[in-house]
């Protein structure tokens, strides 16, 4: 027999796939699962590869002593690159000194820190500067406060630049529910220069002026740093005009998230090319409606979709756009015209009952369009046949699916062939609207799962026929172990509803680090 020498992968390459299996990984569970996994390998990989490992999908939140000490093999182990949430008012100071002690953590490793901090309550600033000292040079300090005294007594909060100016690396500011004066407000994000700002109920009361959010507002308009910027609050009302003279300013701004403006007609354009996403609680169309040039949003939601609301995607949203969701479709023949038009949207959502006037012609305007990957409608009603034409188009850039299944389950196993038929579907959900009841129908879906599990290129597939995973056969259970190891990159496979869960089946995936 001939040696066979296998050349060893460089270590930054090693260093890329685990990273790219990381991103991939979504639940928090299986990201803990993946670390032991890796931390069991060798000395080397703990040492060289862990701490270099960029864990985006984890947010570790520390609200107690003892979630604390869970926390410390993370820091002791050096792994970063995760969001760290901790409530500082339940922790106590000697504890967490005691806890730091040992630790010496790398300076700018952890993604991000999140810290709720209670502004009345001096031990709680005593905790958050001591873990500013620890864990200095993170990148990105995100910073909550909240004053637990609710009052409608306006006053200004005089010590909130002090007690935010020690840190230097602080990137978001999150108020909550408090009594500040608009122009504190503006001098703090002044001095800090954040990148994110969410007024929560802030300013807080009826006692203060009422054109203090406007004041904001006209500030946000200059603002060169904030590329995040949310206001929730029902005690000020703020002028549409304000909010049009923001848009059109500030060239920094790429998230808006705004409630409670006016709704007054104005005769302004909006001449935006740098906001992604735009979010108001009311009447949102009418600010799509303003726009003066090709916007650069990611997203559009509409209420009941008619062929104005095509026409404005078409002619001054198609530029950058990636999803569209519809939660009812009021005219369908602008519908077929916007899925057959030239725009950039790849996503398609349809949230409420739609059942195709024509079967053809929905298929017809589908098939016409060549960069629509991610499709998903919801129709109890609906006819199983539409639901075979879509899979049957073999459609190459379709590659995610989520249907609603009708009522009769005998006729969800007839998909079956043109499922195993199509090559191009990546992922496949089917959401249940009825239980299936009969023993007979469970027994062949468990058949039917392993068929397209086996002869398709899906990888993620959600058939909900169970009332919990603890239900599958053993016989299931093993045909599945022997598939996960023939083909490795599955990443969900749902068979219940059910979200927490130790049964046998659960635990195979979680073996496999894969969804279920």
């Amino acid at each position: 027999m001939n040696n066979i020498f296998i050349l060893p992968l460089p270590n930054y390459i090693i260093l890329d796939i685990l990273n790219i299996l990381v991103k991939i990984t979504k639940h928090e569970k299986l990201i803990y699962e993946l670390i032991r996994k890796l931390s069991l390998v060798c000395k080397e990989w703990n040492e060289k590869f862990l701490p270099r490992i960029e864990f985006d999908n984890l947010r570790v939140a520390v609200n107690s002593n003892k979630e604390m000490l869970g926390l410390k093999p993370m820091l002791m182990g050096k792994i970063g690159g995760y969001y760290l949430d901790i409530q500082c008012d339940k922790l106590e100071m000697a504890k967490v000194r005691e806890f730091m002690s040992d630790i010496s953590l790398p300076k700018s490793k952890l993604k991000s820190i999140r810290v709720l901090l209670y502004i009345d309550k001096p031990k709680s600033i005593e905790t958050i500067r001591f873990f500013e000292d620890t864990l200095g040079g993170v990148n990105n300090f995100s910073f909550m406060t909240e004053n637990v005294v609710k009052t409608d007594e306006f006053y200004p909060f005089a010590n909130l630049q002090e007690i935010i100016q020690p840190f230097i690396h602080l990137k978001t500011i999150d108020l909550s529910s408090m009594s500040l004066d608009s122009q504190d407000i503006i001098n703090s994000i002044e001095l800090i220069r954040p990148i994110s700002l969410q007024l929560k109920s802030t300013p807080y009361g009826y006692g203060g002026p009422k054109d203090c959010l406007d004041v904001i507002y006209n500030y946000m308009a200059t603002n060169n740093t904030i590329t995040d910027f949310a206001v929730f609050n029902y005690f000020y009302i703020s002028s549409k005009s304000a909010v049009v003279e923001m848009l059109n300013n500030n060239k920094t701004l790429t998230d808006v998230c705004l409630c409670n403006l006016t709704s007054e007609q104005l005769d302004s354009k909006i001449f935006n090319e740098t906001l992604t996403k735009m979010y108001i609680d009311k009447n949102v169309n009418t600010y799509w409606d303003m726009w003066g040039c090709p916007s650069a949003l990611h997203s559009m939601t509409f209420e009941a979709f008619t062929d104005k609301d095509k026409t404005l995607v078409v002619e001054k949203h198609y530029k950058r756009l990636k999803s569209v969701v519809i939660n009812v479709v009021e005219d369908q023949q602008a519908l077929l015209d916007l899925i057959k038009s030239k725009c950039s949207f790849t996503h398609l959502r349809i949230s409420r009952e739609f059942i195709p006037d024509s079967i053809e012609g929905f298929i017809e305007a589908l098939e016409s369009n060549t960069v629509l990957d991610f499709l998903e409608f919801y129709a109890p009603s609906m006819n199983i046949n539409i639901i075979r034409e879509i899979i049957a188009m073999n459609k190459p850039s379709l590659k995610h699916l989520v249907v609603q299944i009708p009522e009769l389950s005998d006729d969800l196993l007839s998909l079956e062939e043109v499922i195993i038929s199509n090559p191009y579907l990546r992922k496949l959900k089917f959401i249940k609207s009825t239980k299936f009841s009969h023993q007979n129908i469970k027994d062949r879906l468990f058949e039917y799962v392993i068929n397209i599990l086996e002869n398709t290129n899906i990888i993620a597939l959600d058939l909900p026929f169970l009332t919990n995973s603890s239900m599958a056969t053993p016989e299931f259970i093993e045909n599945i172990s022997k598939l996960l190891e023939k083909k490795y990159d599955y990443t969900r496979i749902s068979i219940s509803n059910e979200i927490y869960s130790t049964s046998p089946f659960k635990n195979l995936l979680k073996s496999k680090l894969i969804e279920g």
